[in-house]
């Protein structure tokens, strides 16, 4: 029989009679060997344990409810029935609607939280009346048929037919929420080596084949320590795998790999291997200190217990605890490999490495069998990556991303080489939790304007907010604010949103706003007290002619503001514009009505606000895409010395730079994109006939009345007094060609070559302002390995007439086994040569038929699956794009290889800053500088890192999965917490 340790006082609750205080039930179990009967536990506990100790009695959560936290512990001396029935009786007695569940493991107790997890995912939870049935029912949940859920089961059918005339059962009808599950180097129920002399135990094994431990989608977050360096074929790791298939963010995983064996990470060396010293723990404490920073947005727990535990443990020698010893056991040899634990052509693990690994290398002489044939390579800022470092296995193809314990705030758990324990170390960033109520204002803000609240989410709303693992941009930008907390805020500043390409202002349909498409972020962020200004200005326009319209339009906010935007056919708030001198439409004869909208403001601003933008009134920019190019532009204008292209005789002489407070860009083609190139790759020859005709459309109406306004009128593009549309169209056609071939457009701006004129232009960043960049990417490697039937008919079905070319997938059949069959061994040809050889020949069938378009031949990345599918053609196309030598060269010698990855429609490489301008962000004094560090710290890129989740769509909200929204409000309102703290 397993053996219990009541740990707080709520250890056996009565059940709870209705709705009354909420609660957050928490299973902790642990590894068989782990009792607290243990003869040297001094000192000695697991991590499970340990987190036992420090998990607080209640918590806060909305709107200041007090939710109380249960705990139950186990050691998992009895894997069987009994403990699954205590377990599970202990929840069933105390839960109630609305209640949250999370469950913690080490070892067979993190295997046994994990099916007991997905019984309760598969089954739901007993009322307390009903308990009795579940010894029978577990009996029925073993017998059952694998792959056959249990109520399709034939005996369970029949149970309840049975039951319901004698003593029906009766389920809670809402499905519980998992919150959280956390656990330690989860093995097998049994420890058995799956070898060959090990087949007598195999009626043993089969025993429990029927338990689930996959990850369904009621698990909210899940979370995975592994050990690189346990070499017992009896400790096989068991991952969770997602599918790739799977619809985004319905369970948050992240599984990471730490130094040290099997006990080493999930803690309790030194009781195992004797009374030894403690300084054995060294390398358990960073396991334990990464799980706790993981659970704390959803678990309350004790800081100051958090460092007592971690203060028992010796201090550090001057390697730091990522020094710490390795324990060796012995038994039949098996080394682990990261990534090779699942099915890599359907299923994804989310695995990482982490950075603690990188510093035992550097400190000791540790080279981990497990990574024989990888190799650690640096990511330069210039590729645009969101992780420093990335760990290859270039034999078998396979790259696996560092963790860095310092974008989630633990930058020193594992040693900053001074000797000093990890309570010390880590303290600072304790304290910084435990006031994380300071910017609840924020987490509010945002609860109130996603929509009433969900009975499943009565929790604390910030346990809803989990940074995506690998959005590595976020989780910088996260813990950068954190350490800025107590900085001074100043909301009085204004924060002025400025659109990418295409962007419109007024809702379209009145209803999808460009920035958060049915939210509605700068009201989101006018919530939560900041000014938000919304500069409308050309969709398609030039950098020059932007940058004209932002300086016009926020020099006149003291002469009126608007606080919405304008109805169709109500009053105009257009004024007039001044584009400057050498403006190519100067010949044309429309320069001198020129006008441009006003701004709208959100937040709470008086009637009377007299703000005028100047040196003591500065402005903070967040740019979206092109917006980040034409603010610079902008910003050159400022310094004066291009007097030529004032935009009117009010334009101030001098250098005027330091009204720009700081500069933040999210998705910008600092570098230039490449899906310029490949857009007008695909345009028919009379594309200009196609360009007028959507200028015709959507410039014919009035301004006020435009469902979409390119506001090109002082180009001529709009309908003269009773101008006819024939009339209009014929004197289009005269002068669409003019504004394309200038090159004075967006399209031609964002391309590799107008960035080239842009960084002429503007070779250097203003000296007064700060500058963040954040970079995305929604591509993957193309993968390398023979094709198969999916993969060909996946191919054919991208075509409009695949039911006709590839009737019932016969092409897959018989390409597929033609390619098995004779061309041998695979390495010969892989997926993307016969993609390509595939591209080759149906383009010359194309272009015998006279059609223009090309399919676009296969590179280096192809699109995620879960892409907005109107940017999958760009992606895919950009993906295999290859760069000529002109463009190499713009680029500083950048390979065509390198700027495949993209987000749809920007290079992620691009996104970083201009070339020769980038910055890391973890250098950046964010914290209690003076203003000369502070000032040191303008006039550079400083790049916040790379997000793998988050698409260009996706940016600014639009046509955006629900959880996705809701983390780039996230980003957004860091993103307004961090520049309002800037000295």
């Amino acid at each position: 029989m397993s053996s219990q340790k009541p740990i707080a006082q709520e250890f056996f609750s009565e059940p709870c009679p209705g709705k009354s205080e909420p609660k957050h039930i928490i299973i902790c179990c642990d590894d068989t060997s782990q009792l607290p009967i243990n003869p040297h536990s001094i000192h000695t506990q697991s991590n499970i344990e340990r987190l036992c100790q420090v998990i607080a009695t209640t918590k806060k959560g909305q709107n200041g409810v007090s939710w109380k936290q249960l705990l139950y512990y186990s050691g998992t001396f009895d894997s069987g029935v009994l403990l699954y029935i205590e377990v599970y009786s202990f929840i069933a007695c105390n839960y109630s609607p609305g209640d949250e569940l999370s469950f913690f493991g080490f070892s067979r107790g993190a295997f046994i939280v994990r099916s007991l997890a997905g019984l309760i995912c598969e089954l739901g939870i007993l009322e307390s009346t009903s308990i009795d049935h579940f010894r029978r029912i577990y009996k029925i949940y073993q017998k059952k048929p694998a792959g056959i859920a249990l109520k399709d089961s034939p005996e369970w059918r029949d149970y309840l037919i049975k039951e319901e005339e004698k003593d029906p059962l009766q389920f809670h009808k809402e499905k519980p929420v998992i919150r959280v599950i956390g656990v330690w180097d989860t093995v097998g129920s049994l420890g058995i080596p799956d070898t060959y002399w090990f087949d007598f135990f195999s009626v043993l094994q089969k025993k429990h084949k029927y338990q689930d431990t996959s990850l369904h989608n009621q698990i909210k977050n899940a979370f995975h320590a592994l050990a690189l360096d346990e070499t017992s074929s009896t400790l096989t790791p068991i991952l969770w795998q997602l599918p790739k298939d799977r619809n985004r963010h319905q369970s948050s995983l992240c599984q990471v790999w730490f130094p040290g064996t099997h006990i080493d990470v999930g803690g309790g060396n030194s009781g195992i291997m004797g009374p030894a010293l403690s300084a054995q723990e060294h390398l358990a404490n960073i396991t334990f200190s990464w799980m706790i920073d993981m659970i704390q947005p959803y678990i309350a727990v004790r800081w100051d217990n958090v460092q007592k535990l971690l203060g028992r443990t010796e201090k550090g020698n001057n390697k730091g605890y990522a020094a710490g010893v390795i324990s060796r056991l012995y038994g039949v040899p098996s080394n682990r490999t990261p990534s090779r634990y699942h099915d890599k052509e359907r299923f994804l693990t989310c695995e990482y490495i982490h950075e603690s690994v990188r510093r035992k290398q550097q400190r000791t002489q540790y080279n981990p069998t497990a990574l024989k044939h990888w190799t650690l390579e640096q990511a330069s800022h210039n590729e645009g990556q969101g992780y420093r470092w990335k760990w290859m296995n270039k034999t078998a193809n396979l790259s696996l991303p560092e963790l860095s314990s310092g974008l989630f705030g633990l930058s020193e758990a594992y040693g900053n080489g001074q000797g000093s324990s990890m309570a010390t170390e880590i303290s600072p960033y304790l304290a910084q939790v435990r006031e994380r109520e300071h910017w609840g204002s924020i987490v509010t803000t945002l609860r109130t304007t996603s929509g009433p609240e969900s009975p499943e989410h009565e929790g604390p709303f910030w346990s809803d907010i989990r940074i995506t693992p690998g959005n590595c941009g976020i989780q910088v930008l996260n813990a950068l604010v954190t350490s800025m907390q107590d900085q001074a805020q100043n909301q009085d500043d204004p924060i002025v949103l400025v659109p990418g390409f295409s962007g419109w202002g007024r809702p379209l349909f009145g209803t999808i706003n460009y920035r958060g498409g049915f939210e509605d972020l700068p009201a989101i962020l006018a919530q939560a007290g900041y000014k938000v200004i919304i500069v409308r200005i050309g969709p398609m326009s030039s950098n020059r002619e932007r940058a004209c319209e932002i300086w016009r339009q926020l020099t006149s906010i003291n002469n009126g503001i608007e606080k919405s935007y304008d109805r169709p056919n109500g009053s105009r708030t257009r004024i007039g514009i001044n584009y400057g001198n050498q403006h190519p439409a100067e010949r044309l004869g429309f320069l001198q009505g020129a006008w441009t909208w006003r701004p709208v403001l959100f937040g709470d601003i008086p009637e009377n606000w007299n703000w005028t933008w100047g040196n003591e009134r500065p402005v903070h920019f967040i740019c979206h895409s092109h917006g980040g190019n034409s603010v610079r532009y902008l910003i050159e204008m400022l310094t004066g010395t291009h007097t030529d292209l004032f935009p009117g005789p009010d334009f101030p002489t001098g250098n005027y730079q330091h009204w720009v407070k700081s500069v933040v860009t999210i998705g910008t083609p600092h570098k230039g994109t490449t899906v310029t190139d490949v857009v007008q790759g695909l345009f028919p020859p009379d594309f200009l006939e196609v360009v007028t005709r959507i200028v015709w459309s959507t410039s014919f109406d009035p301004p006020e009345s435009r469902f979409y306004d390119l506001q090109l009128d002082h180009w001529g593009f709009c309908r003269q007094q009773n101008e006819s549309l024939t009339a209009m169209h014929t004197r289009l056609a005269n002068l669409v060609p003019i504004w394309w071939n200038s090159n004075f457009h967006g399209l031609h701006d964002n391309s590799i070559l107008g960035m080239a004129n842009l960084n002429n232009f503007a070779p250097n960043p203003s000296p007064h302002t700060y500058y963040f960049t954040m970079s995305f990417c929604a591509t993957e490697p193309f993968p390398d390995r023979i094709p198969n039937q999916q993969d060909v008919n996946d191919f054919f079905a991208l075509f409009p007439l695949n039911c006709v070319i590839n009737p019932f997938g016969l092409w897959g059949m018989v390409l597929a086994t033609v390619l098995k069959a004779f061309l041998q061994p695979p390495s010969l040809v892989q997926l993307r040569d016969f993609v390509g050889w595939f591209t080759d020949v149906a383009n010359r069938h194309l272009g015998a038929m006279n059609y223009f378009s090309r399919i676009p031949h296969p590179g280096s990345q192809i699109p995620r699956t879960d892409l907005l599918p109107a940017i999958i053609l760009p992606a895919y196309a950009m993906g295999g794009y290859r760069l000529d030598q002109q463009r190499v060269h713009t680029l500083n010698g950048i390979t065509s290889e390198k700027y495949q990855r993209n987000d749809g429609i920007v290079n992620t490489m691009s996104m970083s800053g201009p070339v020769k301008a980038i910055y890391g962000v973890h250098p950046f004094p964010g914290r209690g500088n003076d203003m000369e560090t502070m000032d040191r710290a303008k006039g550079r890129y400083w790049h916040l890192g790379e997000n793998v989740s988050i698409d260009h769509a996706d940016q600014i909200g639009v046509f955006t999965a629900e959880n996705t929204a809701i983390e780039v409000s996230f980003m957004y309102l860091l993103l307004a917490s961090m520049v309002t703290r800037l000295k």
